[in-house]
């Protein structure tokens, strides 16, 4: 708990009932156009906290490789439009644009799934049960939920 260990991907996937595809380096299109759900990460890459823009490091999770996790009608399109945005813009992706501000390669994993808003939320839960709090780059639980309200534990997650 609270970020202790790293979640794997391969467990993050599992508590969809989904097995990963990937990983391709961030801006690597990937062929798949079904709805599905996908999850950005660090590799096995460690990040000094301070080297985070201090607007969004009070949401880093010590020792966790995941940064994002997120859901998509067609995952090539909307990954190709996360691929394009540009941080502090309205669109094409303003979800996970915290992401944009590490400054290390990125890794994506995905999987089709017709109940992509359901595996989301399972996975977000999952990553959350399991670390304490949401990914570094989801502002909220998931597209369907509120905005995540950190703990008053003064943890800072």
């Amino acid at each position: 708990m609270g970020g202790a260990n790293a979640l794997s991907i391969e467990d993050l996937f599992a508590c969809a009932d989904l097995v990963p595809c990937g990983p391709v380096a961030w801006k690597v299109p990937i062929l798949e156009r079904e709805a599905g759900v996908y999850a950005i990460s660090v590799g096995g890459i460690s990040i000094d906290p301070d080297q985070i823009e201090e607007s969004a490091r009070h949401r880093w999770i010590p020792r966790q490789h995941i940064v994002y996790i997120g859901r998509a009608k067609m995952l090539r399109k909307r990954l190709q439009q996360f691929y394009r945005h540009t941080h502090g813009a309205k669109s094409p992706h303003r979800g996970g644009q915290s992401n944009l501000l590490l400054d290390v390669p990125l890794e994506v994993f995905w999987s089709a799934v017709d109940d992509y808003a359901g595996a989301e939320d399972r996975m977000i839960e999952h990553f959350r049960a399991e670390c304490g709090a949401i990914p570094f780059g989801n502002r909220i639980k998931s597209a369907r939920l509120e905005p995540f309200t950190p703990p008053a534990s003064g943890r800072g997650r």
